[in-house]
């Protein structure tokens, strides 16, 4: 595991789980978008793996919604948090959250288990292509024939570079993250550096911490040739998952590919 993953995900991450609390507000409309997807496709019920699932924001608001979902993560801490969430919420018993590494799925799921695989808010590009290549194929073992890989809102190096900036900062009210921006040309990453700030009552900020991001950025193509690579077939190309539009030259990346034998 990259010491950037480590730190960011296990050693810090009550940092990043600051950032992820915010968007649970926007869970059950993020759910409702994505089973609109599935039913498209032919998934109206089953069962699901959320990969990265973080602290469960779409799993738990799939499950109340009817389905099945298994979520996977490596930090021990968010997969704890999505638990407790999961039982305050209700669906404790249609849900299930493993700490466990993406890239070994088959060591937890057997083959053929899931109808769909879902992999949501830029969780790819922590390793290399080669890593997130075999991270596909992991996927595709453990779908049935037929079944959906979803990769959506995730980051796309065409539509990062397109307004890129040095630093920038977002304000959460009563969060504060700055961001500090480098990107490598010859490998393609993203290497920033995010600084955290409490805003008191007094307006004045508290530093929290900060970590390092180290990500593989990817322009759309590449990641269908990856699919491809890894045995599935790439059925729809998004600029918007909500909208359903076709993707741009600058969209994140939203692709919805299926296990055909």
């Amino acid at each position: 595991m990259p010491s950037w993953v480590e730190e960011f995900f296990i050693n810090k991450g009550e940092l990043f789980l600051l950032v992820m609390n915010r968007a649970w507000e926007k869970g059950p409309e993020r759910a409702e978008t994505i089973k609109k997807i599935l039913e498209k496709h032919g998934v109206a019920k089953g069962r699901i793996l959320e990969i990265c699932c973080g602290n469960g924001r779409i799993s738990i608001n799939l499950a109340k919604i009817g389905y099945e979902v298994y979520g996977v993560d490596i930090s021990e801490r968010y997969i704890r948090d999505a638990k407790e969430r999961a039982k305050q919420s209700g669906v404790e018993e249609k849900t299930s959250f493993i700490v466990g590494d993406v890239r070994e799925l088959s060591k937890f799921f057997s083959e053929n288990y899931f109808d769909a695989v879902l992999n949501i808010w830029t969780s790819i590009g922590y390793y290399d292509a080669d890593t997130d290549q075999k991270i596909f194929r992991e996927v595709y073992k453990v779908t049935k024939n037929n079944g959906i890989f979803i990769i959506a809102n995730c980051a796309s190096r065409d539509g990062i570079l397109k307004s890129f900036c040095k630093n920038l900062f977002e304000d959460f009210k009563d969060l504060v993250i700055l961001h500090y921006n480098d990107y490598d040309i010859m490998e393609s990453r993203l290497k920033a550096r995010w600084v955290y700030y409490r805003r008191q009552d007094n307006k004045d900020l508290k530093y929290l911490g900060e970590t390092t991001l180290n990500l593989r950025l990817y322009s759309i193509h590449e990641v269908v040739k990856m699919l491809e690579n890894a045995g599935w077939k790439v059925i729809e190309v998004l600029d918007n998952l909500r909208e359903q539009r076709e993707a741009k030259y600058d969209s994140p990346i939203n692709i919805i590919a299926k296990k055909v034998l």
